[in-house]
């Protein structure tokens, strides 16, 4: 609760390179329905630490989860953007975002007419290619038949609708 997060609160101000310390914080802030509290937490960690890619990409899920706001979704883009990775963890979040963008324009709560998210216009059709060519890339990363079955089953499921 509150008391493990103060002690990751001080740990993690007291000496930065203890990661771990960042990403308690992190999960205690999240626990306690501060996405914010969380997202700075993670920013905590040195971009020269190992971890930092796990925390930037953390950053993007606690960004990404729940009911988040627009601002939260172009953070979580610009993010992503900036992690030079080419892993299923980094496409899968990619699909997340763009997927809860496209939720977001289909109810109505996102508007279409904004600036580019994730490099293409904001649009439930863009937004959906954009996530299918994510789980797509998280196909053709994963280890396994199964996985890459599911990955492709699933890049099917988001894509657009097309008319033939």
């Amino acid at each position: 609760g509150e008391e493990a997060a103060g002690l990751y609160d001080t740990c993690s101000r007291t000496d930065p390179a203890l990661t771990a310390a960042a990403f308690g914080l992190a999960r205690c802030r999240l626990a306690a329905g501060d996405r914010a509290g969380a997202v700075a937490a993670l920013a905590r960690v040195p971009d020269s630490a190992a971890q930092a890619g796990e925390a930037r990409l953390a950053a993007v899920r606690a960004l990404t989860g729940g009911q988040p706001a627009e601002a939260d979704l172009r953070r979580a883009a610009d993010l992503l953007a900036a992690l030079a990775r080419d892993d299923v963890a980094r496409h899968e979040a990619e699909a997340t975002l763009a997927l809860e963008a496209a939720r977001q324009v289909e109810a109505g709560s996102l508007s279409a007419n904004g600036a580019p998210l994730l490099g293409v216009a904001v649009s439930s059709r863009a937004m959906r290619q954009r996530a299918e060519a994510a789980l797509r890339a998280c196909a053709r990363l994963s280890g396994g038949d199964g996985a890459r079955i599911a990955f492709v089953d699933r890049a099917n499921q988001v894509r657009p609708r097309t008319l033939v």
